[in-house]
């Protein structure tokens, strides 16, 4: 038999069921929407004219996220409402990439995220961004005894285009700059420019950078160390040492020759005499003291046949050689032919009857003068003659002469078994 709830039973629950709904409905309409809450991560990747931001997103503060991101400005305390990147909706965490900066300026940010409740911000941060200068570096690629040999590079023009570039450099400063030091600057707007830096001193250490100029100012790049070439000794087979002078591109030893064996060992012969008549032989090879006087050598050098100069043995020491005719001519024309003479000649009368010389060159010609092959001498300080390898004719060859009243270096030709001076170039 089945029996039936009461009637009033039944309409209890029916009115407690409708409290507990209303109830319900009463909470869910009361609950809060707040705006988010979001955290910054500082500025990376700073540029002349962009920067790179993050954010965090701790809360959406209860409904979901339309828009988050970082704004930005020159002033403290950015909001949407000035300048503002926007990576879109959604609780994720977030990078901004800010771009179009100004140069050299600094800037004010913070991450936000906006709901329906309004726009929450993280912490502020500032960031500089760079001056908009150029980037470039500096490579030297080989030195010589007066060039150095640079090239530089332009990794990024900056804020606004490339007007000079150049090189600066400098023996005392280590950190070379264009105004205080010895530059030199190209208008042009290449990215890679070879340079050869002349007119150096021979064996002295440079600091070398190049630089870049645009209209945020100028770049520098690294320094280079660079040191010139020291100048070759030369010892002949005697053991007498010489030093050299670089004129243009020709190395030439700063003494006259003062060796008494070809360079294989073998003695070059002296005569019975010093006053010895030796116009009767064919190829005399022999070798004098200027002016008959042995207290001459170490001051003058030796005086030597042209066979000497000639000889296959080679007097000069290795590397070293008789200079030609056409060797000479280089000489005279780098120096000026008119003026050749005096910037050859040392100062002074010890080696001169006239003070004509200035030794520019630091060549220091001697006046070492001649021995005729009757065996008589001449022009000791007047004159200083130098054979070449070049012959005139079958009895004469090619000499250079420099005069101690006239400021010019000349050429004549003299007989092969005259006693003259020598000078040895380098290969």
């Amino acid at each position: 038999m089945k029996t039936q709830a009461p009637y009033s039973l039944i309409r209890t629950l029916s009115l407690m069921m409708l409290v507990a709904t209303l109830l319900f409905q009463s909470c869910k309409t009361d609950e809060v929407v707040i705006a988010p809450q979001v955290t910054t991560i500082n500025a990376t990747n700073i540029t002349f004219n962009s920067a790179t931001m993050g954010g965090t997103v701790k809360s959406n503060g209860g409904a979901e996220i339309k828009a988050k991101g970082i704004c930005y400005a020159t002033t403290a305390a950015p909001t949407v409402q000035s300048d503002t990147t926007n990576q879109g909706t959604g609780s994720q965490n977030f990078t901004s990439q800010i771009t179009e900066l100004l140069p050299n300026t600094k800037y004010f940010a913070r991450a936000y995220a906006t709901n329906s409740a309004g726009t929450g911000y993280g912490e502020e941060f500032s960031f500089t961004t760079g001056a908009g200068l150029p980037s470039i570096t500096l490579a030297v690629t080989n030195t010589t005894y007066k060039e150095i040999f640079a090239n530089w590079t332009i990794t990024a023009q900056g804020a606004s285009a490339i007007s000079l570039s150049g090189w600066v450099i400098s023996t005392t400063n280590a950190l070379p700059l264009t105004g205080t030091d010895v530059f030199t600057s190209f208008n042009t707007s290449a990215t890679f420019v070879e340079k050869t830096i002349a007119d150096l001193e021979v064996g002295k250490k440079y600091y070398v950078r190049a630089f870049a100029t645009n209209g945020q100012g100028t770049a520098y790049s690294n320094v280079v160390e660079a040191t010139t070439k020291n100048l070759p000794t030369a010892t002949d087979i005697d053991g007498n040492v010489y030093g050299s002078v670089l004129i243009g591109n020709q190395i030439w030893m700063d003494k006259n020759l003062r060796v008494t064996k070809f360079s294989n060992g073998d003695v070059i012969p002296t005569t019975a005499t010093a006053s010895q008549n030796i116009s009767g032989e064919t190829s005399p090879i022999y070798y004098w003291a200027p002016n008959g006087n042995q207290v001459n050598v170490s001051g003058f050098g030796l005086l030597y046949t042209s066979y000497v100069a000639m000889d296959n043995r080679n007097v000069c020491p290795a590397g070293w050689h008789v200079p030609t005719s056409a060797e000479w001519v280089t000489l005279s024309t780098f120096l000026g032919e008119g003026v050749a003479g005096t910037k050859l000649k040392t100062t002074g009368v010890n080696n001169w009857n006239h003070d004509q010389g200035t030794n520019a060159t630091g060549f220091s010609g001697v006046g070492a003068g001649l021995r005729f092959s009757d065996g008589t001498y001449g022009a000791f300080k007047q004159q200083g003659e130098h054979w070449s390898t070049t012959a005139y004719d079958v009895l004469e060859n090619k000499q250079f002469m420099l005069y101690s009243q006239f400021s010019q270096i000349d050429n004549y030709w003299r007989p092969k078994s005259t006693g003259l001076s020598i000078r040895c170039l380098k290969n």
